[in-house]
């Protein structure tokens, strides 16, 4: 039971992670694109 918990938790981790870094690397490059269309 408490290994699936742990494991649980660890998915969701990662699936939470995921999108963490989803959306950092889409704000990274809008803002590249921003910024070399300004320039």
């Amino acid at each position: 039971v408490i290994i699936g918990i742990a494991l649980h938790l660890l998915v969701k981790g990662k699936i939470l992670f995921s999108i963490m870094f989803t959306l950092l690397a889409v704000g990274a490059l809008f803002g590249a694109l921003f910024i070399w269309l300004l320039g």
